[in-house]
């Protein structure tokens, strides 16, 4: 593995000696693809169709209060369809980041290795999101006692996800109480569609939060579903990395197994994702 894999400054050097980490399971079975839209996991979705689309009025004898009638009772029923409407949305938004919020509590509890702790704050993929063992994802495969911290659909920026404080630099405090000598931050699929001043700006706070001396940032790979928009998200970062001094890991020319779905990581994919990342924290 090259020394150059981690773009960082000469004065950090992570070296972590690799008996500290577990191998991950080899006996997965896949679960139903996940299915996802051009817009990702955690966008609002489209409204339903309104009950009323199809109205019949019957005139009567009296035409135009038939009329009247006839239109002030469609007008009535589409006021009184809209805030349930926008309820359906909004539960339905509820009802996933609550699922979300169920998956990374399940995942914080399981910590694999021992020696010294590490963290990774990340997002579906280290949830552990289209797999049989969320536990047995990437993560497992880095140096010392790690404990994961994945929000499905979370990233740098705040407007990745719909769901309240989940974006990486809000949930670093909380990772941070296990005083970890290593954090991992791996991310960047669900910044896709965000402007890049925004996905600046949580990287920013991110290393206000974390520091630099003991963080390494691993950008997204290249999933076909998101295509170019990947690489645009890493060449932001990267940038972001090298202005701070930042050790930064680039995912994008890298080849993985995707899910179906062409965003999530195969069983085999993320074996193949945490050895990259713990060859280049392996490295001089």
């Amino acid at each position: 593995m090259s020394t150059s894999r981690i773009r960082r400054p000469s004065s950090v050097n992570f070296r972590w000696g690799r008996a500290g980490g577990t191998a991950s399971g080899t006996g997965e079975r896949y679960v139903p693809p996940i299915r996802t839209t051009s817009t990702g996991l955690a966008k609002t979705p489209s409204q339903p169709r309104s009950a009323t689309e199809d109205v019949a009025v019957s005139l009567g004898a009296r035409r135009h209060l038939g009329w009247l009638s006839a239109g002030l009772g469609v007008l009535l029923a589409a006021l009184a369809l809209t805030p349930l409407i926008g309820g359906t949305a909004q539960a339905s938004t509820a009802e996933r980041c609550a699922r979300f919020t169920h998956q990374s509590l399940v995942r914080q509890h399981v910590v694999t290795g021992r020696g010294a702790t590490t963290v990774v704050i990340g997002d579906s993929y280290s949830a552990g999101l289209g797999l049989q063992h969320p536990d047995r994802n990437w993560a497992r495969e880095l140096p010392g006692r790690v404990h994961v911290f994945g929000f499905s659909g979370s990233g740098f920026s705040r407007g990745a996800s719909p769901c309240k404080d989940v974006a990486y630099d809000q949930r670093a405090r909380t990772a941070l109480a296990l005083h970890p000598s290593l954090v991992v931050v791996e991310g960047g699929l669900n910044d896709f569609d965000q402007p890049s001043g925004q996905i600046r700006a949580g990287f920013r706070r991110l290393v206000a939060e974390i520091g630099g001396d003991r963080l390494l940032v691993v950008g997204p790979p290249p999933a076909p579903l998101r295509g170019a928009r990947a690489a645009r998200v890493d060449a932001i970062l990267r940038s972001e990395a090298a202005r701070s001094g930042t050790p930064y890991l680039s995912m994008i020319d890298d080849r993985f197994t995707y899910l179906p779905d062409r965003l999530h990581l195969t069983p085999l994919g993320h074996e193949r994702f945490g050895t990259v990342v713990a060859d280049a924290l392996d490295s001089p």
